[in-house]
């Protein structure tokens, strides 16, 4: 009977990766064909999701006056956003990225321009509750982002890229804050 092992025993057992290259390893990820466009593009997209919890919380502050309506706002956008996962990534899945990412891209934009406009012209609370939540269908891009890597990299470079990916996304969650925050004091909340 072997003993139970934990998953800090696998880790253990596993050769160590040294890192080769450095930077040049990175330099020559991006100068795959396509990649770097990939990574703008993923980063971009996701920019939205690195701010959009904040973003609401302050526009249901500003226009509803109450920090509880913004709760209600986020629980409803986070709920949305749990049980649209999974059935997005099985259509991916089933009839490509593509064909899902677009749709559903347009249909969060949509919520977020209808968003704009009806707290621009005071529509009531539950209006606005119901928009944020439409608008938090988000596309799957990290998981479309790293099948694609996946299929295109293998053996080191697959580390290589996914070490890259890792960084960019970490920034990206960084930044999007920032952003959003910059966009604020600049433009206002509303």
């Amino acid at each position: 009977r072997s003993p139970s092992r934990g998953l800090g025993d696998v880790y253990k057992r596993q050769a160590p990766v040294h890192a080769t290259g450095g930077i040049s390893a990175y330099k020559k990820i991006l100068r795959h064909p396509g990649i770097t466009p990939l990574f703008v593009t993923a980063n971009l997209a996701r920019l939205p999701l690195a701010f959009h919890g904040l973003a609401i919380t302050l526009l249901m502050k500003d226009v509803a006056g109450s920090y509880s309506a913004a709760g209600l706002a986020l629980a409803g956008a986070f709920a949305i956003m749990t049980v649209t996962a999974a059935p997005t990534g099985r259509l991916v899945d089933r009839l490509g990225q593509t064909r899902v990412i677009v749709p559903v891209t347009l249909i969060s934009c949509a919520g977020l321009a209808a968003l704009a406009v009806a707290a621009w012209t005071e529509a009531p609370v539950w209006v606005l509750i119901v928009l944020i939540i439409v608008s938090a269908v988000f596309p799957p891009i990290s998981a479309c982002q790293r099948a694609v890597l996946a299929d295109t990299f293998d053996g080191s470079q697959r580390q290589t890229v996914f070490a890259l990916e890792s960084i960019l996304q970490e920034t990206i969650w960084t930044v999007g804050p920032l952003a959003g925050t910059l966009a604020l004091v600049v433009g206002g909340p509303i």
